[in-house]
Order: structure tokens, then C-alpha cells, then sequence
């Protein structure tokens, strides 16, 4: 990921997480900048297998205000096993909070699909290793034999093992959901001036910021 002078490195791994690591050299735990630090963490869903990067719209469009804002910030794409397609982009550190209070009162007062909690969802996930067998046979095999025989041996002994891999870091987030964010977009006027009284800020300046990142992220 490229954010001006500072670059992470994008990766996903088999439980559908994406994760961003950074080269910080100054900081005590990267042991002199032998450790990459993780940054943000985030839960897909899906396995992802590709990534790819583009600067952002806004970029190419001349020297106004916005558009130096984006000046060397790079979208990341990624795409994913089961034909999703996905982004990150760097933002701002005033519009990020901004965006992150709205984030959360949208996980607090929106009503969600089933009662499902959406910010759960996306904090990081480690799933299960899958059972390995060992012995002789698999559950419920059985000794060859003479076919339609009215009594059968027992099965072969056998054992299950199940094994898990924890995750040996707490989870940094750092990353908002656009998914979530976006459904400020579908609300109501009364609904959308209410969430932006709850974090201090007003509807337009809400709106502004989530279409300026359509903006810079419309290349299809």
C-alpha cells in the first residue's frame, strides 16, 4: 500500500483476513526494524488471491485542493476466490476519525441483518485447523470381506486429532467497512441529521467525504 512517503505491505492469509504490515524501525518492538509491525487488520469473508494497485482518480486531474490530497495514494485492489472484488485506500487522519465515529454509531442504531453484529464480523478471525486422522483406517472403515456377508468385523482402530491455530497478537482494526458506511447513503434525511448530531459534525460534511472517495476510487 503506498501513502505517500509511507509504504505497507498488504497481505491475506488462509482464515479470509487482510493484514497491513510496516517497516518502523523506531519503534521498540520492530527490534531495530529486524520485525515488520502490524498496522490494520481486517476480516473478508472470502479467501483472497490477487492484488493490484492503481493511484487514486483524483490524482490525474489537475493541481486543485482535492486532488493534492490524493497526490501519491495508491487504491489497492484485491479480488477473492468466490468473485468478490474489493479495495483499500489510504485517507486522512481527520476524515478517518470522522468516518470511524460514524462507523460506529451505524453498528449501534441501524438495525442489521438476523441481529447479526456487523463490527464483529470484520474484527480478526482464526479458524480452526482441520482434523487429521491417523491409525490404520478412517471412522468407520471396515476389514475387506466377502460381499453381502450378514455380519461385518469391527472397524479398525483410529484416533482424531484436532488441531488449532491461535493467533498470538490482539487485534489492531485500524480499517473501516465502506459496506457499512455506505448505508448512511440509503437514509432518510431525519435519520442522516441524527447520526451526524450523535458525532458532531453535519449531513453534508458526511457526504462529502464518503463521494469524494467514490470519487477517487471510480476507475470501472
Amino acid at each position: 500500500m503506498v501513502d505517500s512517503a509511507q509504504l505497507g505491505f498488504l497481505v491475506s492469509d488462509r482464515d479470509r483476513n487482510l493484514l497491513v504490515y510496516m517497516y518502523l524501525p523506531e519503534a521498540k518492538e520492530s527490534f531495530g526494524g529486524m520485525r515488520l509491525l502490524r498496522r490494520a487488520d481486517f476480516h473478508v469473508g472470502a479467501h483472497v488471491n490477487a492484488f493490484w494497485r492503481t493511484p487514486c482518480r483524483g490524482a490525474t486531474e489537475g493541481l486543485t485542493k482535492k486532488a493534492i490530497a490524493w497526490e501519491n495514494k495508491h487504491i489497492t485492489w484485491f479480488a477473492t476466490l468466490d468473485g468478490g472484488i474489493g479495495l483499500l485506500l489510504p485517507m486522512q487522519e481527520k476524515t478517518y476519525r470522522r468516518l470511524l465515529m460514524l462507523q460506529n454509531a451505524l453498528t449501534t442504531m441501524l438495525p442489521h441483518h438476523a441481529g447479526l453484529n456487523p463490527r464483529a464480523f470484520r474484527y480478526l478471525a482464526s479458524l480452526p485447523g482441520r482434523p487429521a486422522l491417523t491409525g490404520p483406517g478412517r471412522p468407520g472403515a471396515h476389514a475387506p470381506g466377502p460381499p453381502f456377508a450378514d455380519t461385518l468385523p469391527p472397524p479398525r482402530p483410529h484416533r482424531m486429532l484436532h488441531m488449532d491455530r491461535r493467533i498470538l497478537q490482539n487485534a489492531v482494526r485500524n480499517i473501516l467497512d465502506g459496506e457499512l458506511l455506505n448505508r448512511y447513503l440509503y437514509l432518510s434525511t431525519m435519520e442522516r441529521s441524527e447520526l451526524a448530531k450523535k458525532i458532531g459534525t453535519t449531513p453534508d460534511i458526511i457526504l462529502e467525504d464518503l463521494l469524494e472517495i467514490d470519487r477517487v476510487t471510480a476507475h470501472f
